[in-house]
């Protein structure tokens, strides 16, 4: 179709806006004026501003007609990438399209497509890619590039860009396949606390219990001690008073002596040892312990 041949077109768009539903008029009455807009720009010789305001139109209605004016106008100025994405869109829909429109708009696309490289990006539902200056085109999309190295980036639903870089080469086809980020880990919650204190108390030792026992043993042997010791004086009373002539009672004054002082030694270490036991046995409270043992008295005192 001639570059010059775009004004019979502008009734189409009139019927295209007239017959549309009631729910869409308004948003068709902006894109037939943006196309009568474009048209004037065209029959200006402005053949950039009249791309441009046909992609609004196209924006605005989604027509064939209106994209396909659009390549035919980037084509004009040489912008062959422009011009090929359009076409591409176009031929998309090309039953809206005359058959010398969808020939026309075939043919224009192979031949610029034998300089470009076809790049087919898809993303997740809601991405953008920007390859060129202004552009924000919604995925899947296809896009042409020039020959040479070009990064393209994909603008992610969440805000996320990633990039690629791209080795177009004339006549070539390449695709760009862009996965959901994986979603974002779930702090995990801290495990409950125990609520009863009791339930995280050192457990009852047995040390305290023996150290008891022992000091028991000790008030044992020292009493033990004492009576031993009293058994030793009257023996060796009864000794004395027969003149020193009876050597069993020296004797049995001589064993009680030895086993009295062993009676007060061993309750003297069982109670140390006992006491030893109470004092270091782990424990919230504070407790203390004191083995007394003196000659003819043993007594412990203990504070918890």
């Amino acid at each position: 179709m001639p570059v010059r041949g775009i004004r019979p077109i502008v009734a189409l768009a009139c019927a295209l806006a007239i017959a549309a539903p009631a729910r869409a008029r308004a948003t068709e009455k902006d894109a037939y004026e943006l196309f009568k807009a474009a048209v004037a720009e065209h029959d200006g010789g402005h053949f950039r501003a009249a791309a441009v305001a046909f992609e609004a139109a196209y924006r605005a209605a989604p027509r064939a007609l209106a994209i396909y004016n659009a390549g035919v106008d980037w084509m004009a100025v040489h912008e062959d990438e422009r011009a090929a994405d359009d076409l591409e869109r176009a031929l998309d829909a090309a039953s809206e399209l005359t058959a010398k429109q969808s020939d026309d708009a075939r043919a224009r696309l192979q031949k610029l497509e034998a300089k470009l490289e076809h790049v087919s990006v898809r993303a997740p539902i809601g991405s953008r890619v920007r390859a060129r200056e202004g552009d924000a085109l919604p995925t899947p999309v296809d896009i042409h590039l020039a020959p040479g190295s070009r990064m393209i980036e994909i603008v992610l639903p969440d805000g996320s860009v990633t990039s690629r870089l791209i080795h177009a080469n004339a006549g070539e086809k390449t695709s760009v396949v862009i996965d959901a980020p994986p979603p974002a880990p779930t702090a995990k919650s801290a495990p409950p606390l125990a609520a009863d204190h009791a339930a995280i108390a050192p457990k009852s030792s047995a040390q305290r219990p023996i150290g008891w026992v022992m000091i028991g043993g000790a008030v044992a042997l020292g009493g033990a001690a004492v009576a031993l010791g009293v058994a030793t004086l009257d023996a060796r009373d009864r000794y004395d008073a027969g003149g020193d002539a009876d050597a069993s009672l020296h004797d049995r004054a001589t064993t009680l002596r030895t086993l009295t002082t062993a009676a007060w030694i061993g309750a003297a270490a069982v109670g140390v040892a006992g006491v030893a036991l109470v004092l270091t046995a782990p424990s919230s409270k504070n407790a203390s312990a004191r083995l007394v043992v003196d000659p003819g008295h043993v007594s412990v005192a203990a504070r918890f």
